[in-house]
C-alpha cells in the first residue's frame, strides 16, 4: 500500500519536514522537535515503519490490540472514554502504539511522548478488557470485583491489599421452633408429573448440618434480597436502572413453602441424577394447591454445593445477584422486551406479582437447587 512506501521515503530522507503524500508535520501534534525516525525490524511494524506515517495512513485498525483498548471496554460497557491515557503522542495514545509494538519507554525518551496513565506501560499489565485494573479502580470498580465478575487479572497493580478483607461473619445464632410444616415430603419423578409420596436416594429434607428452621430462614433471605432489589438495588457494576415503585413481594404461605421445597428437590433429582443440566422441569406444577392461578413465573439456580445455612445463603445470594445483573443487559441494549438473557430479571421486577415462593433441595452428596416462582 501506499503508505509503506511514504513510510521508506522518509526513514531514507531523515530531513525532510513533511510527509510526501500526507502532508503531516510529524512535529504538529508534539511541541517537541521532529524525532530522528530509526529503521526498526521489519517484524515490528509490516506496512510502515514511523509512527505519523501509520496515524496518517492507517488509522485504528479494526481487530487490533489497540482498537480493542481504545474503543472497547468489554464487560465494563457502562464507561465510553479511556480519560486515563490521554492522546499525547501524535494523535495517538500510547496504548495505541503499543498495538503496533512500539515500546512505551522508547516512545517517551525518543519520541517525547507522555505515557503516564497508560495501562499498557505500566507494571500493572492489561490484564483487564484492554485496560489495567489500576486504571478501573479509578472508576469505581474493586480488584476483587474485576477478578471475580469479569474475568479480569490484577496480577501486580496496586489495587490490590488497597481495602482491607472484611472480618468473617459471626456464626448464626441456632433456630428454634417447629419448621416441620415446610419439610418435603413427596416429589415429582420427573419427566411424570405424579405427585409422589417420599424422596427417592440420594435427596434429603435438609443437610445434616441444618435444620428445617435453617431452610425457613433462607427462604425469608431470598425473599428480603428481591424485595431489595425490587427498592433499587445497584448492579455489580455499580449502575442502576429506574423502573419505578414496586410494591415488596411477600412470602409465601407454608403450605406452598412445603410444595417449593419438594419441587426444588424433583428439579435437583432430575438435574443432577438423570443427567437432564439446568432447567425448569416442575414449574407449572403446584402439588395439588391451585397457587398462583393459572400463572406463575420461575427463575431458577443451576445446583451448587453447601452442607451449612451459611454456606447455602452465600450460594442463593451470590445466584441472585447474578439474575438481577441482567439488568446491566437492559441498561447496554436499551431493549425493554422480556428475552432469555434478562428474564430472571423482568420476573423479579413484575409488576404483576404479589409473592415470591422460594424454594431449596438438597441430597446427601451436598448438592443444592433453588428455586423462585412469582405470582
Amino acid at each position: 500500500m501506499q503508505g509503506g512506501q511514504d513510510g521508506s521515503q522518509l526513514l531514507a530522507s531523515e530531513a525532510d519536514e513533511t510527509q510526501e503524500e500526507g502532508g503531516v508535520a510529524l512535529s504538529s501534534s508534539n511541541t517537541s522537535p521532529r524525532p530522528a525516525w530509526r529503521r526498526r525490524p521489519a517484524a515490528a511494524v509490516a506496512s510502515c515503519a514511523v509512527l505519523a506515517c501509520l496515524a496518517a495512513f492507517l488509522g485504528p485498525r479494526a481487530g487490533s490490540a489497540a482498537t480493542t483498548a481504545e474503543h472497547s471496554v468489554g464487560a465494563l460497557k457502562n464507561l465510553t472514554s479511556l480519560q486515563g491515557c490521554p492522546k499525547t503522542c501524535y494523535s495517538e495514545t500510547c496504548n495505541y502504539w503499543t498495538g503496533e509494538n512500539w515500546d512505551c519507554a522508547e516512545l517517551e525518551t525518543e519520541y517525547s511522548c507522555d505515557c503516564g496513565g497508560c495501562s499498557r506501560c505500566s507494571q500493572c499489565g492489561a490484564g483487564c478488557h484492554g485496560n489495567s485494573c489500576d486504571f478501573w479502580s479509578q472508576h469505581g470498580y474493586s480488584c476483587s470485583t474485576m477478578e471475580t465478575n469479569y474475568g479480569c487479572d490484577c496480577s501486580g497493580c496496586s489495587c490490590l491489599g488497597s481495602s482491607p478483607a472484611p472480618a468473617p461473619p459471626a456464626p448464626p445464632a441456632p433456630r428454634g421452633g417447629d419448621c416441620s410444616n415446610i419439610e418435603p415430603t413427596h416429589y415429582y419423578p420427573v419427566p411424570s408429573e405424579a405427585y409422589t409420596e417420599g424422596l427417592p436416594s440420594p435427596l434429603v429434607a435438609k443437610p445434616s448440618g441444618m435444620s428445617m428452621c435453617d431452610v425457613q430462614q433462607l427462604k425469608e433471605d431470598c425473599v428480603a434480597e428481591i424485595n431489595r432489589f425490587r427498592r433499587g438495588a445497584e448492579f455489580s457494576d455499580g449502575r442502576t436502572r429506574d423502573h419505578g415503585q414496586l410494591a415488596d413481594l411477600s412470602l409465601a404461605q407454608p403450605d406452598f413453602g412445603k410444595c417449593m421445597n419438594e419441587k426444588a428437590a424433583s428439579d435437583l433429582y432430575y438435574s443432577v441424577h438423570q443427567n437432564a443440566g439446568c432447567g425448569h422441569f416442575t414449574m407449572s406444577l403446584d402439588c395439588g394447591l391451585e397457587s398462583g392461578g393459572s400463572y406463575r413465573a420461575e427463575n431458577s439456580c443451576c445446583p451448587g454445593s453447601c452442607s451449612t445455612y451459611a454456606g447455602c445463603k452465600e450460594q442463593l445470594l451470590s445466584c441472585l445477584q447474578s439474575m438481577w445483573d441482567e439488568g446491566q443487559i437492559v441498561l447496554d441494549t436499551n431493549n425493554l422486551e422480556w428475552t432469555m438473557q434478562t428474564g430472571h430479571y423482568w420476573n423479579m421486577i413484575s409488576s404483576g406479582s404479589s409473592t415470591a415462593a422460594c424454594g431449596f433441595g438438597f441430597n446427601s452428596e451436598g448438592k443444592v437447587l433453588a428455586t423462585q416462582n412469582f405470582f
